[in-house]
């Protein structure tokens, strides 16, 4: 398991602390599917790696398209720097995925999912997800907008 749900951080909007765990079950699902393959790279577990890779890409969509819509509903005012971070995170998945598929390695995807990912997605709970959270939950008043 390279992440335990006991240690992602909470926000004050449970459907996003709800996704997160989601989130947490993919990448675990996707790291044993990496270290399976490693092992024994053949081309079911490939298939079965690229399928659980497209399924946590597609979570990952609908998971920023979610808050996203949430942000613009209620006029966050952190809103575009907020989305570049997701756009950015999407942008490198992509890219990995591409890479994946091209090079039949593993060595790209687990690179992002061992040694950057889990850092990233704490950090990205820990500072903008905390705060849309309180913002959306009306727990903070953001009253200048963040560049």
């Amino acid at each position: 398991m390279l992440i335990n749900k006991e240690d992602l951080p909470l926000v004050d909007k449970q459907s996003m602390n709800e996704t997160h765990y989601e989130d947490i079950d993919l990448i675990n699902s996707l790291n044993d599917l990496i270290e399976e393959f490693e092992e024994n790279p053949s081309e079911e577990l490939f298939v079965k790696l690229d399928e659980q890779y497209s399924k946590w890409f597609e979570h990952t969509i609908k998971h920023f398209s979610g808050e996203e819509q949430m942000m613009q509903e209620k006029k966050f005012p952190a809103f575009a720097v907020h989305k570049q971070e997701h756009d950015n995170v999407l942008n490198a998945m992509k890219n990995i995925q591409e890479d994946l598929r091209k090079t039949k390695s593993a060595a790209g995807v687990k690179n992002f999912v061992q040694n950057g990912l889990v850092r990233w997605l704490i950090n990205h709970i820990q500072t903008m997800d905390t705060v849309t959270a309180r913002f959306l939950e009306g727990k903070i008043s953001l009253n200048q907008p963040v560049n």
